[in-house]
């Protein structure tokens, strides 16, 4: 199973400002031509100090 089965991408950033551009860059270039609905958080903190992004997916099958 692969990309073409995420139907949605969630985000979360500790500091959208710094990271947003290059994770949407890197999804693109990831999974061409496919294009989930996604959702981009900004949040305070993650779960872990050094964590700066957190990715989730849902998918079909």
């Amino acid at each position: 199973r692969g990309w073409e089965y995420v139907y949605s991408i969630r985000t979360y950033h500790v500091d959208i400002g710094a990271s947003y551009d290059h994770t949407v860059e890197k999804l693109k270039s990831r999974i061409p031509g496919h294009r989930p609905i996604s959702t981009i958080i900004a949040v305070p903190r993650l779960a872990f100090p050094q964590m700066q992004i957190e990715i989730g997916v849902e998918a079909y099958k």
